[in-house]
């Protein structure tokens, strides 16, 4: 089979399934891509994040090299594949090829993505990493909530003659942010956008409202810092205002938000988000309609995060409202949210009133206290010999209750697991 250099073609290939369909109609003339070809068709796949498709290729090669490798493992690293990630690598090594240190940073990030601290902390080889390497193991610390490892990471760095860089302060600082170590994350600060977004972060979850403001007030400023707030800096600050209560300043924010253009579902929910930690949801919602008339649609994160506003404010009707309203707009609600409201609603007396809205379009998908509540309604109905609905039973079924077992505010756990199975004995009882 003769071979064909066409790695230029494969390399403008703007999606994998094109790539892929270039090399099968190539094999199918009885010609065969080169390896450059390949580990572009390869490159094209981590891309696309089709890590299946990478791993097809990978063992097609006859003899595949460091490079072949190394595309695969970012494949896999970007499908959240970081097992296969680590795998890899370690075929590498058994298969006589030497680890490059892009391919072990490759791999390192992988564990990052799949927040695999430990495998990340495994693979770094002190004296030959750079900064990209700890800050990838850094980074899956700090997503894992390990923060004390990855500051013990930071300090590493400057006795291995590695010098740290933004990213790397700026995960430290993310990671103090995890533990609401404010402190910590002042110490560390550095003049970058995303650095300033996680000290105001972490102030803000230590109740430290007035450094969240200063800091915020620097930021804002790009003349002091010569620095530009990013989307993610004004969710932070909207967030930090939200829970100090300070409701006009996160509309004040909105307006900010409005004049630079900035309207991705993601501000939407952090401006609402800000408004119900201040108990404003009827602000909230009233930017339903601004959302709905200017774009973005508004989704599921959007209408989530208003239902979770409401029942924080115990307003039932208006997150039953809400859930119908996103059943409508074929926006599909999370298990957490259904929880939530059936959380709400029980404590309103109300909790018959939630099983026909979340029955409507499959929302049954539930987490937490109402399933772990259903279950317990059923276990006692069957004891007793009584009839349950058809909804009860589905509840019952659902193999969340098993996985989830801890809810989130406006109830405690264990509060709303006694008060789902008050409201649900009273809705149903004897048949």
């Amino acid at each position: 089979m003769t071979k064909v250099p066409c790695g230029t073609l494969l390399r403008q290939a703007s999606e994998w399934q094109v790539a892929c369909s270039a090399l099968a109609e190539l094999q199918s003339l009885r010609l065969e891509a080169d390896v450059v070809a390949k580990n572009s068709a390869i490159a094209a796949c981590a891309r696309g994040f089709a890590w299946p498709a990478a791993l097809q290729l990978l063992e097609d090669l006859a003899v595949p090299g460091e490079v072949s490798y190394t595309s695969v493992i970012n494949a896999c690293g970007n499908g959240h594949e970081w097992s296969l990630a680590v795998h890899l690598l370690s075929l590498m090594k058994s298969s006589w090829i030497s680890p490059s240190r892009i391919s072990c940073n490759a791999t390192i990030s992988a564990c990052e993505k799949g927040q695999a601290w430990r495998e990340a902390l495994s693979l770094l080889d002190v004296g030959s990493c750079d900064v990209v390497a700890y800050s990838a193991a850094m980074s899956a610390c700090a997503h894992a909530t390990h923060w004390q490892e990855a500051l013990e990471l930071l300090s590493l760095m400057k006795t291995t003659q590695v010098q740290p860089d933004v990213v790397a302060f700026s995960t430290g600082i993310f990671a103090c942010e995890q533990a609401a170590c404010w402190q910590g994350a002042l110490e560390l600060l550095c003049p970058d956008p995303v650095a300033y977004t996680s000290c105001i972060g972490a102030c803000a979850l230590a109740q430290k409202w007035e450094m969240a403001t200063h800091l915020w007030e620097l930021l804002a400023q790009p003349s002091k810092l010569g620095i530009q707030p990013t989307a993610m800096s004004y969710a932070a600050v909207a967030f930090a205002h939200g829970a100090a209560r300070r409701w006009q300043q996160v509309l004040e924010l909105q307006v900010q938000v409005r004049k630079l253009g900035w309207l991705p579902s993601g501000m939407y929910s952090a401006i609402t988000r800000g408004l119900g930690g201040a108990l404003q949801w009827e602000k909230a919602l009233a930017l339903l309609p601004e959302m709905q008339a200017l774009g973005p649609a508004p989704d599921e994160i959007v209408c989530g995060g208003l239902i979770a506003e409401c029942a924080r404010s115990w307003q039932w009707s208006q997150s039953l409202s809400l859930l119908d309203a996103m059943s409508k707009s074929l926006v599909t609600a999370d298990a957490v949210t259904n929880s939530l409201l059936l959380g709400v609603c029980s404590r309103a007396q109300h909790f018959a009133k939630a099983v026909p809205v979340l029955c409507k379009n499959g929302h049954l998908r539930l987490a937490g206290a109402a399933a772990v509540a259903a279950h317990a309604v059923a276990q006692r109905a069957n004891a007793a010999g009584w009839r349950m609905l058809s909804d009860v039973a589905q509840l019952a079924r659902a193999p969340e209750w098993q996985q989830r077992s801890k809810d989130i505010e406006p109830l405690s756990s264990l509060e709303s697991r006694g008060c789902l199975e008050e409201a649900a004995w009273r809705a149903w009882g004897k048949k």
